[in-house]
């Protein structure tokens, strides 16, 4: 909580839009701290605002250890989505390619089964 205003980050009436990047920190949040970050950004940031976070899927939620650098970190991944409806306005971006044929491999797995959340992906927020 207050996360906006420790960083010092414009006030919502006064300000320009701000572009920020959450890349690599919410998957190890529990997700009640997910949504207040996410409440947070929403109330406080100007219209126009961007938010870019990575997203995992649900099913990924406490399997870290089978991710080939994070494994090694006994750090574990505690917030995933079942779908990109859960997070409201998002744009998704699947960054499977990113992770060479493995991943390209997997994702295509992946999506004949329904899940419409990518099992790694970017959402793309923005502030009306």
């Amino acid at each position: 909580p207050g996360w906006w205003q420790r960083l010092r980050l414009p006030k919502r009436a006064t300000a320009q839009p701000v572009f920020l990047l959450i890349e690599g920190v919410l998957l190890y949040f529990q997700p009640d701290e997910v949504r207040a970050v996410l409440q947070e950004f929403a109330e406080a940031a100007p219209a126009g605002s961007v938010l870019v976070l990575d997203t995992m899927a649900r099913c990924a939620v406490g399997q870290a250890q089978w991710h080939a650098s994070v494994g090694r970190t006994q750090a574990q991944f505690r917030w995933g989505i079942g779908q990109m409806q859960e997070l409201t306005a998002c744009h998704p971006h699947s960054v499977a390619p990113s992770h060479g044929w493995m991943g390209v491999a997997m994702e295509a797995i992946w999506n004949p089964w329904g899940h419409s959340a990518p099992l790694y992906g970017l959402a793309e927020l923005v502030l009306e």
